[in-house]
C-alpha cells in the first residue's frame, strides 16, 4: 500500500478549478489529455498518444504523472490534497484508472482519473510533518514515505470516515518519541518553552532554513532571548555547537545523548520532563501528537 500526495492547481481555463472538481466529484486526477478523443479509451491507447504529445516538450513531467497514477498506485492508496485556503483532505482510492474526455474534466484540466472518496481533514494541525513538506517539490503526483506518517494517515481516513477500512498494528510499548515526527517534536518543545518556562516564540524564526537551530523565543516578562534546537532517531547534539549564540540555548535529543562541555547558557531538556508536559497539557497539544500519545503504553 501506498501513500500519495496530489498537488492539485487551478485549471488553465478562466472559471474553472481543478481541486474542487477533484473533491466534488469524488477522483483523483491529473491533467495531460489528448486530442480528438470521444469515447472511453484503453491505456495502451493513451500511452501512445501521450508519448507523442507529451514525452518530448514536458521533460519527465508527463511521464512521471503517468506512471504514478496508472502503474503505482493501487486501489486502498490513500492521497492526501490541500486547498488554497488552507484546508486539507484525504482521499481513498476506490477505482482503477480510467480516461475521462468530458469537457468538463478537459476544462478541469483532470482527464486521467481514478475514483477516491475525500474526507476533509482541516487545518495543519492535523497534518503530518512529512505530508506538509511533501507538498514542497513541484511535481503533481509523488509518494509520501514513512510507516509512522502511513499509520496516522490510516487512521485519520477510519476517524472521518466513520469506519474502520484500515486495521491498525502500533507498539504500546515504543517510546512516545520514537513515535512522533520531528516536526511533532518540535512542537512539542516549542508549546513546553511557551507554556511551562514564559517563552513567546517568534514566527518569523520559524524557518526551515535557520541555521543552527529550530525557532527563536523571548521571555515575557524579562525580555530574554531564548534558541531551541530539536534532534530526532539516534543523532546526538553537541553542546560546543551553540557556544557563539548569544541567547539562552534549549536542547532536546530524543535519544537524550548531548556531548562537549556544560556551559551556564545551555540547557539539554530531560525527556522524562516533557512526558509529563505531555500528559499534564494533552489537551493543548496538537492532534497529530494526541494521536500517538493514546497509543504509547505511558500515557494509559
Amino acid at each position: 500500500m501506498n501513500l500519495w500526495r496530489i498537488n492539485l492547481k487551478p485549471a488553465n481555463r478562466t472559471g474553472y478549478d481543478s481541486r474542487n472538481h477533484c473533491l466534488g466529484n469524488q477522483i483523483v486526477g491529473i491533467g495531460w489529455p489528448i486530442d480528438n478523443v470521444t469515447e472511453s479509451i484503453t491505456s495502451e491507447i493513451y500511452e501512445t498518444a501521450g508519448k507523442l504529445k507529451y514525452q518530448l516538450n514536458t521533460s519527465r513531467g508527463w511521464s512521471n504523472a503517468w506512471n504514478a497514477i496508472f502503474y503505482k498506485m493501487q486501489i486502498n492508496d490513500l492521497v492526501w490534497t490541500r486547498t488554497i485556503d488552507g484546508n486539507y483532505f484525504l482521499g481513498r482510492v476506490t477505482s482503477e484508472w480510467r480516461y475521462d474526455f468530458s469537457s468538463d474534466a478537459i476544462n478541469n484540466d483532470i482527464a486521467n482519473v481514478r475514483d477516491c472518496q475525500w474526507v476533509k481533514v482541516g487545518l495543519i494541525d492535523k497534518v503530518p510533518g512529512k505530508v506538509i513538506r511533501s507538498f514542497m517539490p513541484s511535481s503533481t503526483l509523488q509518494r509520501v514515505e514513512g510507516n509512522n506518517t502511513m499509520t496516522y494517515s490510516q487512521q485519520l481516513y477510519n476517524e472521518l470516515s466513520n469506519t474502520n477500512f484500515y486495521q491498525l498494528t502500533v507498539s504500546s510499548e515504543q517510546d512516545i518519541f520514537s513515535l512522533l515526527s520531528p516536526d511533532d517534536c518540535e512542537d512539542v518543545v516549542g508549546l513546553f518553552l511557551q507554556i511551562k518556562h514564559g517563552y513567546l516564540m517568534i514566527p518569523s524564526s520559524c524557518k526551515r532554513d535557520t541555521v543552527g537551530y529550530e525557532y527563536e523565543f523571548i521571555h515575557k516578562t524579562t525580555a530574554t532571548k531564548a534558541v531551541a534546537q530539536v534532534k530526532s532517531g539516534n543523532i546526538s547534539i553537541d553542546r560546543n555547537d551553540y557556544i557563539g549564540i548569544d541567547a539562552k540555548v534549549f536542547l532536546f535529543a530524543t535519544n537524550q545523548k548531548y556531548t562537549g562541555e556544560e556551559y551556564d547558557n545551555i540547557t539539554c531538556l530531560n525527556s522524562e520532563e516533557l512526558k509529563e508536559f505531555m500528559k499534564e497539557y494533552q489537551s493543548s497539544l496538537p492532534d497529530k501528537v494526541k494521536f500517538w500519545i493514546e497509543k504509547s503504553v505511558y500515557f494509559k
